[in-house]
């Protein structure tokens, strides 16, 4: 990507997440800040929304972006991928995690509650059940809204259906490629999804 289309893309979003952006130290981190926020705006402005919508973006006190627009949007990235899920009338969560042949099952005794655990223990293929796992249940946390404050262990993210502190989550695998997990988290079930592909370096 050469330095001028960069920059171009840079001057879309607002000074404060211009600021946000200059802080990542690795230009990987800055660059999938800055497509996922360049994701979420071609998104909203597929949806009718001003061009400068991203200016209205608040910060729960759990930190979670959000818009008073009656409507939601999660961002997550992983390796090479950026994803941007954007929702009209409906709370959402999305996350896609790169499959790490290195990872240690044991790592994450504090985040999976015992039925996980036994799930991936008695996986034949203990990589994909444990980042399987990982992408649902963060989705489950991102739509929350509370995050990694949210009772992990209480949580069982092997069902569709998931009933965190009295409300309802659908939970559903998403398929981006073989060496990555992803899954989206809806407050309503049956959601139609439209996945798009966008490639910001062509």
């Amino acid at each position: 990507m050469t330095s001028n289309l960069l920059g171009d893309y840079f001057s879309l979003i607002p000074r404060a997440e211009q600021e946000k952006n200059l802080r990542f130290r690795r230009w990987e981190d800055r660059h999938a800040h800055l497509f996922g926020r360049l994701l979420l705006r071609k998104g909203l402005l597929e949806y009718g929304y001003k061009k400068n919508i991203l200016e209205d973006i608040q910060l729960t006190h759990f930190n979670r972006p959000f818009l008073h627009e009656g409507i939601d949007f999660s961002i997550s990235h992983s390796g090479e991928y950026v994803t941007c899920a954007i929702g009209r009338g409906v709370k959402l969560g999305m996350d896609v995690e790169l499959k790490n042949l290195q990872f240690d099952p044991e790592d994450a005794g504090d985040i999976f509650c015992d039925a996980e655990r036994e799930y991936i223990r008695s996986s034949g293929n203990q990589c994909d059940a444990f980042f399987r796992l990982w992408a649902r249940k963060e989705s489950l946390i991102k739509a929350d809204g509370r995050g990694f404050s949210a009772p992990l262990t209480s949580i069982n993210s092997l069902t569709d259906e998931v009933i965190l502190d009295n409300q309802r989550w659908y939970v559903r695998d998403l398929v981006l490629s073989e060496e990555y997990c992803s899954a989206i988290s809806t407050d309503k079930p049956g959601q139609e999804l439209d996945m798009i592909a966008v490639d910001f370096y062509n």
